[in-house]
């Protein structure tokens, strides 16, 4: 019983030696973690919205004009980084 579980196990090794090993040289990029400085992340004030005449309604809205290009700057800087 021996000698035929030897002959088994000896042919199963030679028929997954027989077959040919292919190599592939593969490239993986690995993202890089980078720090993003603290100034670039904290929030950007949200304007004062005390509106009373068509003159507070013109100020607040360029208030939140200056308001959201001040985010879209932080927001650039934050992509120039990567």
């Amino acid at each position: 019983m021996t000698k035929l579980a030897l002959f088994a196990t000896a042919l199963l090794l030679t028929a997954c030696a027989s077959r040919p090993v292919k190599t592939e040289t593969v490239t993986v990029y690995v993202p890089k973690m980078v720090q993003v400085p603290a100034d670039l992340t904290n929030p950007v004030p949200y304007p004062n919205a005390d509106i009373v005449t068509n003159a507070d309604l013109a100020d607040y809205a360029l208030a939140m004009k200056a308001a959201l290009e001040k985010a879209n700057r932080q927001l650039e800087a934050i992509r120039e980084i990567e």
